[in-house]
């Protein structure tokens, strides 16, 4: 019996991968670092676009708390400028309350967008001196 140990004998027993099955690894390894690489771009873009967002609401929310302390009588239309957002807003006076409406324009990198912001504030009844 003889055995020849220089050719490797062929069959279910060899172990590794084929060259072919390397090349499609390969490839679906990139296609899918690829897409990993242009959604942290847009994940960026929207968590950017999201803090404008809250700083406009804040800003927002900020005018009407100055608004809700002063008299009814004394609240007013007008605009400002804050850290680079601008707001206008206009008063409406009911007879109970004020309605404000407040609209801030901001910045982002797909130009200016603005967001629209109303409330309600109630006028405080003077209560009569004892």
């Amino acid at each position: 019996m003889r055995r020849n140990h220089a050719f490797p004998r062929r069959g279910r027993n060899r172990r590794g991968f084929t060259l072919v099955e390397l090349v499609v690894a390969i490839m679906v390894i990139s296609i899918g670092i690829i897409g990993l690489a242009s959604t942290a771009g847009a994940v960026t873009r929207q968590m950017g676009g999201g803090r404008r967002m809250v700083i406009a609401a804040s800003i927002a929310r900020a005018r009407f708390e100055k608004m809700a302390a002063q008299n009814c009588a004394t609240v007013a239309s007008g605009s400002a400028s804050t850290r680079g957002i601008a707001e206008s807003w206009t008063a409406t006076q009911g007879t109970l309350s004020v309605v404000v409406q407040n609209t801030v324009t901001y910045t982002t990198t797909r130009g200016n967008r603005s967001q629209t912001f109303t409330t309600r504030i109630p006028c405080r009844q003077l209560s009569p001196a004892l």
